[in-house]
């Protein structure tokens, strides 16, 4: 339980890479497999969509308006990295 809170209260803060964010959600994740709390990576996908930083607007707003088949926490990392760089 302590984890999954951990993870409910895990944003994106100011001069955070996002590679570091999404290392941090991804940890979590893995601390939670196997347990009840375990999460799908459609929950990790949207957690992390929803607590990025406001310089990421633009982008989220793009991602979450297309067809979300395919989307994997990869696809999305990258696209996140590139957009970063």
């Amino acid at each position: 339980m302590a984890i999954r809170k951990r993870f409910q209260f895990t944003a994106m803060k100011e001069g955070t890479s996002v590679q570091a964010y999404i290392a941090r959600l991804t940890t979590i994740q893995q601390e939670l497999s196997g347990t009840p709390d375990e999460m799908a990576d459609q929950s990790l996908i949207s957690h992390l969509l929803q607590n990025l930083s406001k310089n990421y607007k633009t982008l989220v707003d793009i991602i979450t308006h297309r067809p979300t088949e395919g989307e994997t926490v990869d696809s999305i990392t990258t696209e996140l990295i590139e957009y970063e760089t």
